[in-house]
């Protein structure tokens, strides 16, 4: 008796199921069949478990695991992370102005430049954007606007993770130390640093005249 019950039960939840499931309309007749037709969320449980396994042999089947995948991308994320220094490890959002300035310090102490003249040439540049992928019309480009042939000669690694790169932003600030500080502004002559930086007067007091309101 319980086993026949047992199988008119799984029979009137198929029957109520299976028309829903090929899109025709369906009212349930009975308390017995609205009770039946409440248990359908499990059916999208299902199949969202479903999607993910077809997802999962998917990633299998062209040779990348779930695991090797978790693996990539947590490597991906490290190498994006700054890792030199307590004032280099900036959140991952764009710093406040005291972290920025911060790092502009630390940055400038190691050239012995004014870190308010890393600012300000940050600012002139990009706004002291953390990220800038714009370029500019002469091909300046990154978060300190250098030019590839002067990043060749200048570009440092900030973040300690063997690569100088031009859009990363403690690579960058590293760069435009070292340029300013090789040309100049470590000795206190500003005025010859910056217009090699960017050979225009007008940039050289404009970049004056945010470093001493700052």
């Amino acid at each position: 008796m319980v086993k026949n019950t047992l199988i008119r039960s799984v029979k009137l939840a198929i029957a109520t199921a299976l028309p829903l499931l090929l899109g025709i309309a369906y009212a349930p007749r009975t308390e017995a069949e609205v009770s039946k037709v409440s248990t359908l969320p499990r059916i999208k449980i299902e199949e969202n478990i479903f999607e993910r396994e077809v997802l999962a042999k998917a990633n299998i089947e062209r040779g990348e695991s779930l695991a090797q995948k978790k693996e990539r991308t947590l490597a991906t994320a490290k190498k994006t992370t700054p890792t030199v220094g307590t004032a280099l490890a900036a959140p991952v959002h764009d710093p406040s102005l005291e972290e920025k300035r911060a790092v502009y310090a630390q940055v400038a102490s190691k050239y012995g430049i004014a870190w308010q003249l890393l600012e300000a040439v940050h600012q002139i540049e990009s706004g002291k954007r953390w990220y800038q992928p714009n370029r500019s019309s002469a091909g300046a480009t990154g978060p300190m606007q250098f030019l590839p042939s002067t990043w060749r000669a200048y570009g440092q690694d900030g973040n300690g993770d063997g690569v100088a790169d031009i859009m990363n932003i403690f690579d960058a600030l590293y760069g435009a130390a070292n340029y300013l500080a090789a040309n100049g502004a470590n000795r206190g002559d500003i005025d010859n640093a910056l217009f090699r930086y960017n050979h225009s007067w007008s940039y050289v007091a404009k970049v004056k005249g945010i470093m001493n309101s700052i």
